[in-house]
């Protein structure tokens, strides 16, 4: 069977949509001293109004907009601090100017803090990736994603600022911060910001906001640089995505430093937030197999963590996967850590996703491989039916048949599990065994005389005597050369299945759709069909209504095509032994004079996972299993035919416009 999902590997459509940012929870706790404060915010907070995040003591807060470079003094405050080019303010004094209501996200902030007890703020928010805009001509107001635990000499500002190329140690470069009180003094001298001693051994704290000074360009906020790409609010995986990259750079100068990436759980979402089902489940990708096609991927766990050896500069990939089959749940969050062999780094990842909806246009293959194959069995004995034992009786379906004596032939031999099935025929019209065969109890040879058991599937009108009967042995053979389907499924949003011979997509009014021809999407009503496929293994423009539903299964169709269907393999409308017509071509004959019904119930089972390896996609966007379809009407006993399908979510339209008439 996996040599199936890996053919079907090779023909999958594969599905990229952009994720949606959805929300997970940090919190960050700072030290606010009575007076000013400076802090840089790696929350977003904009879940909730200013006035009711920020303490009660909170009176004033001042944004840094880095607008303009530098300070204008080495004391650039007076008190309180003016509004200006570099700054943007909000009091809860209302009689005072405010010109911001929201704090955004990796921004330094200024904060008054009435009182003269030292407070403790406990902020909820989601966190976004490091985003640094440093001035290369001026002094920036920075705060950085340190590490709250190990000894203080970690955190010293001359270490932080010595791994950096561009940044001057602090014994040449003043370096500014706050330590709450007013801005000045009573005598008028310089209170706040203070410098930090010239040494360097002075312990950073994390997210406070210290002022630096950078002579060229850096974008450093400690040894280790997270890239998601342009825009990248975290790993987002939203209901579709199931893999994105994440970059590591080293930002040192000498040495190699090992990164570690370990998942951590979201804080408890705030009142009104989306409740979260669990910890997202995250694999990161490894080396390509070239026999299944798929990545080697490995769960990460907090006793499992990603850990990447960089040199001095180097940068890495890391592939996270999302493993779709275990969201069972309407929303996961979780955070990703990421701290350095230094000791140093601390930095928190969103990561967020959702299940797949399974409503929308679905299109696969299913690659059969193997197929019933008939075996006749000689057998000529002596059978009473020990049910209606008496002459003339009729058997019922159900009976049981007792075979007293074998004269004759074999009826049960080789691999019992061969006989999957078995098909009689009695040499009387109209007696037709479709059973299980078993040896009964007290046969322990096969081919003995003794007791065999034969289930009646159909109603038969003889006793069933002693007679001639051939018993079909049914096995399933493996196909010399699978043979692939394609498929086409659509799920509704009223909870329909539906399997087409052809699709077409587009949008009615800017609502998506799904139709079997364009007429289903008239320009007078606003209709732009967009897109068409099609599968030439089904009757042109079928739309067949089946049972079960998306994900669970399992999926049933019966598809018919009648006797005198153009399609049919049996019809030749200009051959008089195949046209359906009597000898003077005036009548139609009905079914089963030249040719017969073909009925086909095709089931589909699924399984939650990739049985060739883990893929990211499936039990999302990517769904298979096993493919059974029984055939009749072209032979007297049915064919069934086995395989493996998968199938991918290639439109998310939930709306099947049904085809004109």
């Amino acid at each position: 069977m996996t040599a199936l999902f890996r053919l079907l590997g090779l023909v999958a459509i594969l599905c990229s949509l952009t994720p949606t940012l959805q929300a997970q929870w940090s919190t960050e706790t700072y030290t606010l001293k009575p007076g000013w404060n400076a802090i840089w915010l790696p929350l977003n907070i904009s879940h909730v109004p200013m006035q009711q995040i920020l303490p009660p003591q909170v009176t004033r807060v001042h944004m840094w907009t880095n607008s303009k470079s530098g300070m204008l003094t080495p004391n650039p405050f007076a008190a309180p601090v003016p509004v200006s080019l570099q700054w943007e303010k909000w009091s809860k004094d209302p009689t005072e100017k405010t010109t911001f209501s929201e704090m955004l996200p990796n921004v330094a902030y200024l904060i008054e803090v009435n009182g003269t007890e030292n407070i403790t703020w406990n902020v909820t928010g989601k966190p976004e990736p490091p985003d640094y805009a440093w001035s290369s001509d001026g002094t920036n107001l920075i705060g950085f994603p340190l590490r709250t635990e190990g000894p203080a000499s970690n955190r010293m500002a001359n270490r932080i600022f010595e791994f950096d190329s561009v940044l001057l140690d602090t014994g040449t470069t003043p370096s500014f911060y706050y330590n709450g009180g007013p801005m000045l003094k009573p005598d008028g001298s310089v209170n706040n910001p203070l410098q930090v001693p010239a040494t360097g051994d002075f312990p950073l704290n994390r997210f406070q906001a210290y002022w630096i000074r950078a002579t060229n360009y850096t974008n450093y906020y400690g040894p280790v640089n997270v890239n998601l790409g342009a825009g990248a609010g975290g790993l987002a995986y939203g209901e579709s995505s199931s893999s994105i990259a994440l970059r590591v750079k080293s930002a040192v100068k000498s040495g190699n430093i090992t990164v570690t990436l370990s998942p951590l759980n979201s804080a408890v979402p705030p009142s009104g937030q989306d409740a979260i089902t669990g910890q997202v489940p995250l694999r990161v990708r490894g080396a390509l197999s070239l026999t299944t096609g798929l990545y080697a991927m490995t769960p990460v766990t907090p006793t499992t963590p990603v850990r990447v050896v960089l040199a001095p500069g180097e940068e890495k990939e890391i592939i996270f996967a999302l493993d779709r089959s275990a969201l069972t749940g309407p929303f996961y969050a979780s955070i990703l850590r990421v701290t350095d062999s230094l000791g140093v780094s601390d930095i928190r990842i969103p990561v967020s996703a959702r299940p797949t909806p399974k409503q929308g246009l679905w299109v696969g293959s299913a690659v059969i491989n193997r197929v019933d194959n008939l075996e006749p069995i000689a057998f000529q004995g002596t059978i009473s039916n020990t049910a209606n034992p008496a002459p003339g009786a009729t058997t019922g379906i159900g009976t049981i048949l007792t075979v007293t004596k074998v004269e004759r032939g074999t009826l049960i031999g080789g691999d019992p599990l061969s006989y999957s099935r078995v098909f009689g025929q009695n040499v009387n019209p109209g007696t037709l065994i479709v059973s299980q065969l078993s040896r009964a109890a007290g046969v322990t040879v096969d081919g003995k005389e003794g007791t065999y058991q034969v289930s009646v599937a159909q109603k038969v009108s003889n006793p069933l005597k002693r007679t001639n009967m051939t018993i079909y042995r049914v096995t399933a053979q493996g196909s010399p050369d699978p043979f692939t389907q394609k498929l086409i499924l659509h799920s509704s949003d009223n909870g329909s299945i539906r399997l087409l011979q052809r699709a077409v997509g587009g949008t009615i009014n800017d609502v998506s759709a799904v139709g079997v021809d364009e007429a289903a999407f008239p320009k007078a009503s606003g209709g732009k069909p967009s897109f068409r496929t099609s599968s030439s293994h089904f009757p042109a423009k079928l739309v067949q209504i089946g049972s079960g539903s998306l994900p669970a299964g399992p999926l049933s169709f019966t598809v018919s095509l009648s006797h005198n269907d153009d399609s049919h393999p049996f019809v030749h409308r200009y051959h008089p032994d195949h046209d359906n017509k009597d000898e003077r071509f005036e009548q139609t004959l009905p079914a089963g004079r030249e040719s017969n019904t073909i009925t086909r119930t095709i089931q589909f089972s699924f399984v939650p996972t990739n049985p060739n390896g883990f893929d990211p996609e499936w039990g999302g966007t990517r769904l298979g299993g096993t493919y059974r379809e029984t055939i009749t009407g072209l032979r007297s006993l049915p064919i069934v035919c086995t395989g493996a399908f998968v199938i991918d979510r290639v439109a998310d339209a939930v709306q099947f416009r049904p085809p004109t008439p």
